[in-house]
């Protein structure tokens, strides 16, 4: 993930997940701990190359987000 931005695999994965509300549910349902582990695996279920650095990357772009948008 390079300046912030997402890969072409969590690009790919999120509108997968945003397209299919049973995956979106499943993922919900992951513990904290797993989660960056659950996101790696479904993606290769799905055959979209995301590593864990990636996804750990895109948690703190959204969190950062979240305290921009809202604690201002």
């Amino acid at each position: 993930m390079a300046d912030g931005q997402l890969t072409d695999g969590m690009n790919a994965l999120r509108a997968r997940v945003h397209a299919d509300f049973a995956l979106a549910r499943r993922l919900a349902r992951v513990e904290p701990e797993r989660f960056a582990s659950a996101i790696v695996e479904v993606a290769g279920e799905l055959g979209i190359d995301v590593t864990a650095k990636d996804v750990e990357a895109a948690v703190m772009r959204g969190r950062g987000e979240w305290l921009q948008r809202w604690l201002r």
